[in-house]
């Protein structure tokens, strides 16, 4: 209702949870709402795949069950595809961590940029700072609007979602498809991070070892064939310098194989891992065996105990929130104690 729309539809795919998710969705009894239910768990991949086969509008965005739409956001959707020539469309979204977030000091905060700019972007720029920093600039289904006539191009060469990071994969792919998108720092949406969120648990190693949610998102991703990319090594690390080359590399492959622009050398995707390593002694340890074995079969002529006494191998305990969840800017971003302001919940967190 806070919306003020009534052009929407909401496909709600639920994949083996409990009864009581199903029964709040009836609850709303809503010919906008329809119900999608798998009673067999699935990678997020093949769930993500089923609800887009069954979205029928003309634009199509992503939420995870912690998310939320901003108030303004349908409205605003709708002023800004009429005056604006682009089949994708990427926001700078608000971050708040649930407070139950199970790290100490960043929970129950909002995290939001102080900007409004808004720009077309081309495809080779977005994806160059892809692989060079490895966050996803491009058009994410996630975090974005995509038109209708630019998923069934997408589904011309394949699935939309592939790979480890499936919203990051139709960043990628979106973008090269697309050429050119509009990006916008104006937020449409709150991305939440819950004590189940699958960011969350892949954030530090040493700690996503031992999640269940995380070996459960491992358990269903090898069920559906996912492995990472062979550029890069056999591990996974959710931070912004490195999640984004797994699906960089293979919407490569996929759409542009000969293009040099787009790769990086067995060595260069070491150094890239090596800023990223966990302070978790067992885990770095792990980490660093893995480096070696990777560079050893890719480049046998360059020594990883070289690389690694050159680099220092930066031991990296990441924070979610900038300044480790301390309120006040950071540049142009503001960290606010969300706690502070009585919030409890993604929607009064899109209020405040």
């Amino acid at each position: 209702g806070e919306q003020r729309h009534d052009d929407d539809e909401i496909v709600f795919a639920d994949y083996a949870s409990s009864p009581e998710t199903r029964a709040v969705c009836e609850a709303f009894a809503s010919k906008r709402l329809r119900y999608l239910r798998s009673d067999e768990p699935l990678s997020m991949n093949d769930n993500w795949e089923r609800a887009l086969a069954a979205a029928r509008g003309e634009w199509v965005t992503f939420l995870g069950d912690d998310d939320g739409l901003m108030p303004y956001a349908l409205p605003e959707f709708d002023r800004l595809t009429a005056i604006r020539d682009a089949r994708a469309i990427r926001w700078q979204y608000v971050l708040y961590t649930w407070p139950c977030m199970a790290i100490q000091g960043e929970a129950n905060r909002l995290q939001m940029a102080r900007s409004t700019a808004t720009r077309s972007m081309d495809w080779r720029e977005a994806l160059s700072l892809m692989l060079r920093y490895g966050g996803s600039p491009a058009p994410m289904i996630y975090y974005g609007l995509i038109h209708r006539s630019l998923i069934d191009q997408a589904r011309r060469t394949g699935r939309v979602f592939d790979g480890l990071s499936p919203d990051y994969y139709s960043g990628a792919l979106f973008g090269r498809l697309a050429e050119r998108f509009i990006a916008t720092d104006v937020p449409f949406s709150v991305a939440g991070l819950s004590g189940r969120s699958n960011g969350v648990a892949h954030m530090k190693m040493e700690e996503a070892t031992r999640s269940p949610i995380a070996r459960d998102f491992a358990s269903l991703n090898q069920r559906s064939g996912l492995a990472c990319h062979p550029d890069l090594p056999d591990y996974v690390i959710n931070t912004a310098s490195i999640i984004g080359l797994d699906p960089l590399f293979r919407v490569r492959d996929r759409l542009f194989p000969d293009d040099p622009d787009f790769r990086l050398s067995p060595a260069e995707v070491t150094i890239r891992y090596l800023g990223v390593l966990s302070p978790d002694p067992a885990t770095r340890a792990a980490q660093c065996d893995e480096l070696r074995r990777f560079l050893a079969a890719r480049s046998p002529e360059v020594d990883f105990d070289t690389l690694l006494a050159g680099h220092g191998g930066t031991l990296t305990s990441p924070s979610i929130v900038l300044n480790g969840g301390q309120p006040g800017m950071v540049g142009h971003w503001e960290v606010v104690d969300a706690a502070a302001h009585g919030v409890t919940d993604v929607h009064a967190a899109a209020q405040l």
